[in-house]
C-alpha cells in the first residue's frame, strides 16, 4: 500500500464519523457535477446507503434527495457497500 495512502488511513480512524461523513458527501457532490451517474441517483431518491469501510472499520451514512448525497445518520440501510 502507498505510505501516503496508509498515512491518511490510519489518520482517520481518529476523524469522528460526522465529521468523514460530511466531508466525504461534500467532495462526491462536487464530483458528480454535470455527470451521468449522478441522472442514475434516481433510482436511489429516498434511500439510505451505508458503506462500510471494513479497513478501519467505519460506517458512512448517506441519505438520497434531489440528486445529491446528504449525511446521514444511522437508521436502518437500504443499500450497503462493503469492502
Amino acid at each position: 500500500m502507498n505510505p501516503r495512502l496508509f498515512s491518511l488511513l490510519t489518520n482517520l480512524k481518529f476523524v469522528p464519523s460526522s465529521v468523514q461523513t460530511v466531508a466525504i458527501t461534500a467532495l462526491i457532490n462536487q464530483l458528480l457535477r454535470g455527470q451521468t451517474l449522478r441522472m442514475r441517483l434516481r433510482e436511489l431518491e429516498n434511500k439510505t446507503v451505508t458503506v462500510h469501510i471494513s479497513d478501519m472499520p467505519r460506517e458512512i451514512h448517506f441519505l438520497i434527495r434531489d440528486r445529491m448525497l446528504l449525511p446521514g445518520e444511522g437508521s436502518a440501510a437500504d443499500v450497503i457497500i462493503s469492502g
